[in-house]
């Protein structure tokens, strides 16, 4: 089968759809599928290349940064990229689109299945389906305005894939007519594995990842970590994005500064050493579809702290390889680093029960199961 996977950020732009989107077309390729890639320009990176047994595509739009995109570089993608997928259509003649984000990918498909009723499967992510954070004020403006559109595009899909249980039934609880699968993100674990170390070292190096917003609590984290022995902990935030001059200040003003390493961002073939150098995974976010971070955290044998938040109560078992605290929950959060930190022997067994789960999402089993979806 021939498909086109349609995407506004693919590596080394974006975040957690953007590693997704690549390990789908590589496992995909490697099933002897044929799969092309239709993504954004950006500064110095080849308009047209080939790679792992796939063709990528970019178009120039209005994108600014590496690793995150507004609305209104989002929508020029949209407006950029309808005459190229057209020609694309024509000379590939895909069998199948995938597009991910209900807006912008999701738009683009619909256009084209309009045009050549080729059909596509619409990938939810989270912040494309409405309700998802509902602290988000420009997030809830931009769902006032596209929550109809949005509706429209998933009803004229084949199909409608939510990367979580729970992000499954916040996309029912808006659009109950429609049958919503629930095929999670994979890891893959052949990058992301643990190294053997030596637990009894005495300085815990807590790390977290992503961008830098306000949503994935990083400033809760280094207030909890503040009541903590500064001795018995270091702290690594890797990703880059508009909170970190925020996030900079506020250590220095809890005096901390000398304790927190701002990593910026990492390309991801690189990060995988910052995972296997770490003793503990930290995400507090207030909301996720299923976080790459976390697969790649466990995948490399690390205890997990997590909010129970969409995805993660999927990846982290009560007890078992992490543990899991309310939302905006300092206090909890606090308890949860100190009994970690404290406690090497149970770091040790938590991130080997991490592992096991990991295997269980890899991508090629993650793939599979996404293929089996395409009756057509």
């Amino acid at each position: 089968m021939k498909f086109l996977l349609i995407n506004y950020e693919f590596p080394p732009l974006g975040g957690g759809s953007s590693t997704a989107s690549q390990n789908i077309c590589k496992n995909i390729a490697n099933f002897n599928h044929k799969i092309l890639v239709l993504t954004s320009h950006f500064k110095n990176l080849p308009y047209k290349e080939t790679t792992n047994g796939y063709e990528i595509h970019r178009i120039k739009t209005l994108r600014k940064k590496v690793e995150q995109s507004n609305i209104i570089e989002m929508f020029s993608f949209i407006l950029c990229s309808i005459f190229p997928c057209i020609k694309l259509i024509k000379q590939f003649k895909p069998d199948c689109i995938f597009a991910f984000f209900s807006i912008p990918g999701g738009l683009i498909a619909l256009i084209l299945n309009l045009l050549f009723k080729t059909p596509y499967i619409v990938f939810l992510r989270g912040g494309d389906v409405p309700g998802f954070d509902a602290k988000d004020k420009i997030l809830n403006l931009f769902h006032f305005f596209t929550r109809p559109l949005i509706r429209y595009i998933c009803k004229k899909a084949h199909s409608v894939v939510a990367n979580s249980e729970g992000l499954r039934l916040l996309a029912l609880k808006e659009m109950p007519e429609l049958e919503v699968l629930a095929i999670p993100n994979g890891v893959a674990t052949d990058v992301f594995y643990p190294l053997q170390k030596n637990n009894e070292n005495s300085l815990v190096r807590v790390i977290c990842t992503g961008r830098l917003v306000k949503q994935k609590g990083f400033d809760l984290l280094m207030q909890s970590l503040k009541t903590i022995p500064s001795e018995l902990w270091k702290l690594e935030i890797i990703g880059d994005g508009p909170e970190k001059q925020n996030l900079q200040i506020l250590a220095e003003k809890l005096e901390i500064k000398d304790k927190v390493l701002f990593g910026g961002w990492i390309a991801r073939e690189n990060i995988v050493t910052k995972y296997q150098n770490a003793d503990i995974f930290v995400l507090p976010s207030s909301g996720e579809g299923m976080s790459n971070t976390v697969l790649e955290a466990i995948s490399s044998g690390l205890p997990v702290i997590s909010t129970k938040v969409s995805g993660n109560d999927e990846l982290i078992k009560k007890e078992q390889n992490g543990i899991l605290i309310p939302v905006n929950n300092i206090n909890a959060l606090k308890n949860a680093l100190e009994r970690l930190i404290n406690d090497p022997v149970l770091r040790t067994k938590m991130g080997e029960q991490s592992r096991k789960i990991a295997l269980e999402y890899d991508w090629k089993i993650i793939t599979k199961k996404l293929l089996q979806i395409i009756t057509i």
